[in-house]
C-alpha cells in the first residue's frame, strides 16, 4: 500500500477523516471527496490506484441506487480500477441485493486486484469495533482466497468466526474452502447468498 493512491467518496466527513488517518499510517496517499461528483473530477485528474467509496450520499437515501451509479460510471471510465464499496446497512436481505447488483454490474476480470483489498480490509480490522470484526474477516477471507492463500484465508475465517461464529459469508467461505473449491466459483458461492442460506450458512456445495 506503501506508495499508492488511495481516493475516499464518501459523505461523512467522520468515515473520510478516519479513513484518511488508517490509511496513512499504511503509508498510503489519500484523496478525500465528499459526493460522486467530486470523486469523478479527482478520479479524471489520475493518479488514483484504488476507490473507497460509500452508498448513499444524501441523508434520505438508503436504497444504494446513488452508490450503484458512482459504482458504474467510474466503471466506465476506468474499467481496471479497483473499487472498495462500504455500506452501513444491517439487513441482510438489503446488503445481499446489493451483492446481487454490483456482481451484476461488474464484468469479473475489473473487481480486483485482490491484495489491495486484502491490504486495506486487514488495516481496518486493527481499528474497528468488535461488532464489524466478523464481516471484514469474511471479506479478508474472500480476498485471499482468490489470491491463493489458503492460510490467510482460513486465518481470517478463523478471526471472523471467533466474533461471530455464525456469520453467513464466513460460514460458505469455509464451506468452499473444506470442500476444495478452486477461487473462480466466488460469483458463484457470492450469486447463491439468499437470506435464509445466509443465515443458515449454506451455499450451492453444501448439505441441505
Amino acid at each position: 500500500m506503501h506508495g499508492r493512491t488511495i481516493l475516499v467518496i464518501d459523505d461523512s466527513e467522520a468515515v473520510r477523516t478516519a479513513l484518511d488517518v488508517l490509511l496513512s499510517l499504511e503509508g498510503a496517499t489519500v484523496a478525500l471527496a465528499d459526493s460522486p461528483a467530486a470523486g469523478l473530477e479527482r478520479v479524471g485528474r489520475g493518479d488514483v490506484d484504488l476507490v473507497i467509496q460509500d452508498m448513499n450520499f444524501t441523508r434520505e437515501a438508503t436504497s444504494g441506487e446513488e452508490g450503484i451509479a458512482l459504482f458504474r460510471e467510474l466503471r466506465r471510465r476506468q474499467p481496471d480500477l479497483p473499487v472498495v464499496l462500504l455500506t452501513a446497512w444491517t439487513h441482510l436481505e438489503t446488503a445481499v441485493e446489493l451483492v446481487h447488483r454490483i456482481t451484476a454490474a461488474a464484468h469479473p476480470d475489473t473487481v480486483g486486484p485482490w491484495d489491495a483489498v486484502w491490504r486495506v480490509v486487514v488495516a481496518a480490522m486493527r481499528t474497528v469495533a468488535p461488532a464489524h470484526v466478523a464481516a471484514l474477516g469474511a471479506v479478508a477471507a474472500l480476498a485471499a482466497w482468490q489470491l491463493g492463500d489458503g492460510l490467510r484465508a482460513g486465518e481470517a475465517l478463523v478471526r471472523a468466526r471467533a466474533a461471530d461464529p455464525e456469520h453467513g459469508l464466513a460460514k460458505l467461505l469455509q464451506q468452499a474452502l473444506d470442500r476444495g473449491a478452486p477461487p473462480s466459483t466466488w460469483e458463484e458461492v457470492m450469486r447463491g447468498l439468499t437470506e435464509a442460506q445466509c443465515r443458515h450458512g449454506r451455499d450451492h456445495g453444501a448439505a441441505a
